[in-house]
């Protein structure tokens, strides 16, 4: 560095000092514009100043010093294996250089301990536990360390190269929405969720160490001065970490996010990070920090004896319960403040689902009102129904907590109730029925809580959930909080309960004894089993017979696992079943037993509709018939009207139909029955009609990484988050290089197809439309991806080059066909014959010229999936699937053209690199590991609340497995109607 310009930088820097530390950022900013560079030293210097406590002359005499000879020295030198290219930044301990690891040719931020610091060995021990202490955290949201090192004299770690900006330099850039105040928080809490589970504590949470990606997600860095709390837990199999512990009475952190008991040099605890973090989320909302003073005692007197200003003064609009978690997070005596960063991160995760609730109600206002024209109101009803829904909305902005609203059961007027349902009708019967209607949670237990089920007054209801670790029904009061598990003697799963007529019994589906549906009392009594199939029963009016289906849905309606998806009904007293309908899921019996509506198949193009057919079977009438994914129809207790879940309006929500219960016939256009859900399904009706049940629930696909060693068949390391958003990823398949990953994104009313670097950036979208594209797999040469796409009215088989271009349809057969895989050697394709035999053809020919090889057919009513052809060309593995789903993973050889059967269960097979070994997943969210020749089957990754998604994909060196991972937050939730 040239003397000119350190002393532009001295300058600068103590002119920054003799600010109010909340002016410094603009200041820098200003002083500093059109150079980056000569800012980032800046703002590197201040940093190390607040941490360092040194005097300014000594610490900036030091400083240039070291920048004198680090710009002359180190940049171009190699470290190691690694090529310093340029300086980056400096923090409280050490030099960071943009650095090229010539092993694996990816960059890094290469950090240097100062020179001085090597000398002292408490510092040195400061750096080293810095780096054991990050490196033993596996999370998203947590700067990854690759190496620590040294080189002669020099101290050196290396860690993952984050592009974008610190959260200082964004603050100071422009101001912050809520929405993005709410994400950062929640990003950096569950950060420290995960420190703090290992032990560790950050004590320096500042702006300056949270760095903001290009594509949103958020890096926590620097954890020089953690220090090491007693674990809770102590796994054997972890690294034993070398704890540094700090003297009281020894200042430590950056002053103005310090907390009361920081400040005063006592003992620390991981709550003084959850005070750091409430001043961090104090600053993003209102611009400013909570305690700023011209000096540094003016600050630590502020922070130890003045209450900041309420939010509300800088940021009028903020939500009372964000105001309520900043305060509870700077209470000054940490007996008071949340006790442990978990209790803050479901606050703030609550507050933002409130908020996208809240959005989302919103977005449905103007849909609403442009639809009041055709009701056949007056001018004047009109007028006043838009004002009543303004003023609703109004309140909601002015409260911000949304759930105050619905918890306490505000009265929405019928106009408003009207306006948000989107009706088209406008008819009598529509105000009528929804007069009054509220809305109550029921239950917030953590993970999701599925199948609602009310009894016939309406007082009490039983559900499925995850919260004993197991899916287990629970009983529990409307409007209680005390909940009865009755199932907890039976470590299968059991789901989908039903209260019979008299709400004296309880069926449900169970895995138990190799599952089935089975009965019990209504407290969890008496368990025995009806039938050895079916699932979604539901009890006839009369209660002597139970009708139930060959298919499970769950959350997704477009999940079909066979061609062969019956309706039986089953007698409760003796047990024999008769076929009702041959194809259909989800059945519902009307309340006179005349019919039972049902889900109807999947169509070419992947939708549903919604049927009823007799009782006592015969032909089925239509109710819906239209490119809207509709299922889960049920009938009103009056037999009036069907209700079902649909995303015809945009969002998964509830509608309702006019039928004749006699007849089947449709009476009238579908009607919104908007709840405030951006996704409502499973539900369920008192006897009265007056209240119903359903389930608010909100799914996520994303994609995950974690190491896997395939000499000990072990996973290494906790799983990695790849994607963490909002968008579907799902069936990732990672390309030849092992640098991208294809994924498709569904769970709308289209579906894309994606590719993203496997460290989660550079996303691309390669498709864009109103069709639903599935399942890319790589090409063996990288250039081109197969997939399955309904764009030209039925499932096909069609190709993309991996720029997006050259898109182009490869099969055209009479039936729609699915899951295509590549040769390895890229010639042929072998795909899915929905209900007959998987085919292979040969790649470069027109359709028109080829001559599909169709595989042996397979015995009974199973279809055969092709998920995976091995590495040497000789086999294909899939799954079959039969009447009840997934019935084992299965290998064909295309020398012997025999199918071998390896297991009883699982499905999505993915081979390894010695084409014996593959891995696989089943129901129940687990990784397994299969020797094709002993059959030996290894479980390798534990099961979760969570499913694995559809399928796994491995590198080519065997040693990342990479993976979608749907996480599902499901609430019970009443709507009552006068």
């Amino acid at each position: 560095m040239i003397p000119e310009r350190w002393h532009q930088l001295k300058q600068i820097f103590q002119s920054a000092l003799e600010r109010n530390p909340s002016e410094r950022s603009a200041f820098v900013s200003q002083a500093c514009a059109g150079d980056p560079a000569l800012r980032s030293e800046v703002e590197s210097l201040l940093s190390s100043h607040d941490q360092a406590g040194d005097s300014i002359e000594a610490m900036a005499a030091e400083a240039a010093t070291e920048l004198l000879a680090d710009d002359r020295a180190i940049v171009g030198k190699q470290i190691g294996h690694y090529q310093v290219l340029s300086h980056i930044g400096r923090g409280g301990m050490g030099e960071v250089f943009l650095a090229q690891d010539a092993s694996l040719g990816r960059k890094v931020a290469l950090k240097l301990l100062r020179t001085e610091f090597t000398r002292n060995e408490e510092r040195l021990r400061r750096f080293q536990q810095e780096a054991r202490a990050a490196s033993a955290l596996n999370h998203p949201n947590i700067l990854t360390i690759h190496e620590i090192g040294h080189q002669d004299s020099m101290h050196f770690m290396a860690t993952e190269y984050v592009e974008g900006e610190t959260l200082r330099q964004h603050i100071s850039r422009a101001p912050m929405t809520l929405g993005q105040v709410l994400d950062v928080a929640v990003q950096v809490a569950s950060a420290l969720a995960a420190a703090h589970h290992a032990g560790i504590v950050h004590r320096d949470i500042k702006p300056e160490n949270i760095m903001l990606r290009t594509d949103g997600y958020v890096k926590v860095l620097d954890f020089g001065l953690a220090k090491l709390a007693e674990p809770k837990t102590v796994d054997s199999g972890a690294p034993t970490l070398l704890q540094v512990e700090t003297e009281p009475g020894i200042v430590m952190g950056t002053l103005s996010y310090m907390s009361p008991e920081q400040a005063r040099g006592l003992n620390v605890d991981t709550r003084t990070d959850i005070w750091s973090l409430g001043v961090m989320i104090y600053e993003m909302a209102a611009g400013r920090q909570p305690f700023e003073g011209e000096t540094a005692s003016d600050v630590m007197s502020l922070i130890l004896q003045k209450e900041p200003l309420p939010l509300t003064h800088s940021l009028p609009e903020v939500p009372g319960e964000l105001e309520r978690i900043v305060r509870k997070a700077l209470r000054k005596d940490k007996e008071e403040r949340y006790q442990t960063i978990k209790d803050l991160l479901i606050d703030l995760r609550n507050l933002r689902k409130e908020l996208e609730i809240e959005a989302e109600m919103e977005r449905s206002l103007p849909l609403a009102t442009d639809r009041m024209p055709g009701s056949g109101q007056s001018t004047a009803a009109t007028a006043q129904t838009i004002s009543s829904a303004e003023y609703l909305v109004t309140e909601i902005k002015r409260h911000k907590r949304l759930a105050a609203l619905i918890l306490g059961m505000i009265i929405v007027p019928a106009a408003v109730w009207y306006l948000l349902s989107r009706s088209s009708s406008g008819t009598k019967e529509a105000t009528t029925t929804l007069r009054n209607a509220a809305f109550t949670q029921l239950t917030d237990q953590v993970g999701p809580e599925y199948f609602p089920s009310l009894s016939p007054d309406g007082k009490s209801l039983v559900y499925a959930s995850y919260a004993s670790g197991n899916l287990d029904i629970y009983s529990q009061r409307v409007g209680g909080k005390n909940t009865i598990n009755l199932t907890r003697d039976s470590s299968a799963g059991d789901t989908q309960p039903a209260f019979s007529p008299d709400g004296e019994l309880i069926a449900f589906r169970s895995e138990r004894e190799g599952g089935g549906i089975f009965l019990m009392g209504a407290t969890g009594e008496n368990v025995k089993r009806l039938s050895d199939f079916g699932f979604n029963p539901a009890w006839s009016p009369d209660g002597k017979e139970i009708a139930c289906a060959d298919e499970s849905i769950v959350t997704n309606p477009a999940m079909r696992w066979s061609s062969i998806n019956r309706i039986w009904a089953v007698s409760v007293a003796t047990g024999e079943k008769r076929l009702v309908a041959t194809e259909g899921a989800q059945p519902n019996w009307s309340p006179h037993g005349y019919r039972i509506a049902l889900s109807g198949r999947l169509r070419p193009g992947g939708r549903r509709d919604v049927w009823t057919i007799p009782a006592g079977g015969g032909e089925p009438v239509e109710v819906t018939k239209d490119p809207a994914m509709d299922w889960n129809p049920v009938w009103s207790p009056d037999g009036k009207y069907l209700y079902f879940a649909s995303d015809r309006g945009g969002s998964m929500n509830l509608w309702r139909v006019p039928v004749a219960e006699n007849s089947g016939k449709v009476l009238g256009q579908p009607e919104a029955v908007t709840t405030p859900s951006p996704y409502s399904a499973h539900l369920s009706f008192s006897r009265d009609g007056k209240r119903m049940a359903y389930a608010q629930i909100i799914s996520r696909a994303n994609l995950q990484q974690v190491g896997f060693d395939p000499r000990r068949e072990t996973v290494t390391g906790q799983p990695v988050w790849i994607t963490q958003g909002s968008r579907w990823a799902n069936t990732p398949d990672l390309s030849p290089d092992g640098e991208s990953l294809a994924f498709d994104s569904q769970g709308s009313q289209q579906d894309d197809l994606f590719v993203i670097r496997r460290d989660g950036t550079s996303l691309r979208q390669l498709t864009d439309d109103i069709h639903r594209d599935r399942k890319p797999y790589w090409s063996p040469d990288g250039k081109r991806l197969v997939f399955f796409s309904n764009r030209s009215g039925k499932w096909e088989i069609w190709v993309i080059n991996s720029d997006g271009s050259g898109l182009q349809q490869l099969t055209d057969t009479p039936k729609e066909v699915t899951n295509a895989v590549w040769s390895p050697d890229g010639t042929r394709l072998a795909y899915r014959n929905y209900g007959s035999s998987p085919s292979i053809i040969e790649i470069g020919k027109p359709w028109r010229d080829q001559s599909p090889e169709v595989l042996p057919s397979m015995s009974d009513l199973s279809d055969w999936y092709p998920w995976s052809w091995s590495p040497d060309g000789r086999k294909l593995a899939g799954f079959k699937v039969g009447v009840a789903g997934p019935e084992g993973i299965s290998v064909y050889s295309l020398e012997s053209q025999q199918f071998e059967k390896l297991t009883d269960f699982g499905l999505r097979p993915i081979w390894l690199s010695d084409s014996r070994r593959m891995l696989f997943q089943d129901l129940q969210a687990r990784l397994y590991l299969l020797d094709s020749e002993s059959k030996k089957v290894r479980e390798v990754l534990s099961g979760t609340p969570h499913d694995l998604g559809n399928g796994v994909t491995i590198s080519r060196d065997d040693r990342l497995i990479y993976f979608s991972l749907v996480t599902t937050e499901a609430d019970i939730w009443l709507m009552t109607m006068e």
